[in-house]
């Protein structure tokens, strides 16, 4: 019997094992929209340009009552009752503004393995009516208890081409989980370990003595990316360049921090490339 009890404790402890191992971050977080729209007290409301991340039945009451408090704007929300042992809003609202031709909406939540980077957007548009109007975006999502980091970005609509015709330097390889950072060998040369998007479907590059190039397939609502991409040339002697090119056929998603491009090859791993000027 007792071997039996046994037997079954290692199985349980290889179920939760593989469960874990089988969450592969960054993972996308499914939002459900509560309310998107603008408010029009001219401010009256209280509420200044902020993002706000709501765990508590008193915290969304606050909210409420201080959007509600010139306009009755709740009441053409998808919902009010929140069940917060379950989920958490997150709100996000533009500031006061005189013509009603930008909106705020939050376009990716991301859940890395020690954050949550929410993704906002401003988008302004060429028309619009004089009017003093506060734009805001509500959604809930489920409870989760890390860290939440807003990322926010000015744009006129969503780009579909943020990588096309741009020339990026590998820095190095980052890994969260041992906190340790690679450069690939050999260190201090310019030329080599670079990556170019030549379109959506195209790129090249170097490693250390071959020059590179390739296909990739660039999802930009979930940043997933897909690569395939080889030497064009034969030269040996090459440093790590068998790694470099490795590691970019095994990159799965892609995030862009302002000259900075990270590509996910692993829950925590990640390579880190510089902006080149073309």
């Amino acid at each position: 019997m007792k071997n039996l009890y046994f037997f079954l404790l290692v199985v349980c402890l290889i179920c939760i094992s593989c469960t874990e191992t089988n969450t592969r971050y960054p993972r996308v977080i499914t939002s459900i929209l509560i309310a998107q729209s603008e408010l029009y007290g001219n401010g009256q409301e209280g509420i200044t340009k902020q993002n706000l991340v709501i765990r508590t039945q008193e915290e969304w009451d606050d909210l409420l009552n201080a959007m509600n408090s010139v306009n009755n704007v709740s009441n053409s929300f998808a919902e009010t009752e929140i069940d917060f042992n379950s989920f958490m809003v997150i709100a996000v609202f533009d500031e006061v503004r005189g013509n009603s031709g930008c909106s705020i909406n939050i376009s990716n939540i991301i859940e890395y393995i020690d954050k949550i980077v929410v993704d906002v957007h401003i988008v302004t548009t060429t028309s619009g009516a004089d009017v003093m109007n506060q734009p805001y975006y509500i959604v809930k999502i489920p409870v989760i208890y890390n860290n939440i980091v807003f990322d926010s970005n000015m744009s006129n609509d969503t780009n579909n081409t943020l990588l096309v015709n741009t020339n990026w330097k590998l820095i190095g390889i980052v890994d969260t989980e041992t906190d340790s950072f690679t450069v690939l060998e050999p260190q201090g040369c310019i030329r080599c370990y670079t990556l170019m998007f030549e379109s959506d479907s195209t790129l090249s590059g170097r490693g250390y003595s071959n020059s590179l190039n390739g296909r990739c397939e660039i999802d930009y609502v979930t940043n997933n990316i897909h690569v395939l991409i080889g030497t064009a040339t034969l030269v040996y002697d090459n440093y790590d360049e068998e790694l470099y090119i490795e590691t970019l056929n095994s990159v799965y998603y892609f995030s862009l921090q302002e000259n900075q491009l990270l590509l996910y090859f692993d829950n925590h791993t990640y390579l880190i490339f510089n902006l080149l000027e073309l």
